[in-house]
């Protein structure tokens, strides 16, 4: 038997299943956002694909994209300290986060990162440490201070 119209359960399935929160991977700037070969999607596209998607992020060397690609690579050439390396957290008198990772070998990694919205002053960092990657795309030098949200991976010489 048939309980409700079409109509009456996509509205239904619209307002309580988690759908309404889901939208297609937007792989390029088409109508469909490259999701599929001119078909329109089922489901409503995400606001913004037109701008914010992977074609656009791939030719952007700040974009969440790459970034990602980055953390991925250090990962890969850093996997003796970031896999298999032990980790120390530490809640540093100024609110900022530190990880250290340490290899077998004494080698370290080490990453600050502030979860706050304001700027963190006097956070050290052990001499000799070399910036791998930074949450800010500015390549700015580290003097103690991070800024709002910032995240820095440092590795250790």
């Amino acid at each position: 038997r048939k309980y409700y119209t079409e109509e009456e359960m996509t509205k239904y399935h619209n307002m309580n299943s988690r759908d309404c929160c889901r939208t297609p991977m937007a792989w390029d700037s088409s109508e469909t956002a490259g999701f599929n070969k001119g078909a329109k999607p089922w489901i409503k596209l995400g606001f913004g694909h037109k701008e914010i998607n992977v074609a656009n992020q791939e030719k952007d060397e700040t974009s969440i994209l790459s970034f990602y690609k980055n953390i991925i690579k250090i990962r890969k050439q850093q996997s003796d300290i970031l896999i298999d390396g032990t980790s120390k957290f530490t809640l540093l008198d100024n609110g900022a986060f530190k990880v250290e990772r340490t290899s077998k070998d004494g080698k370290k990694i080490v990453v600050l990162l502030n979860i706050t919205e304001k700027k963190l002053e006097n956070t050290e960092v052990p001499k000799n440490a070399k910036v791998l990657i930074s949450s800010w795309s500015d390549n700015k030098e580290f003097k103690g201070q991070l800024r709002s949200y910032e995240s820095i991976m440092f590795i250790i010489d």
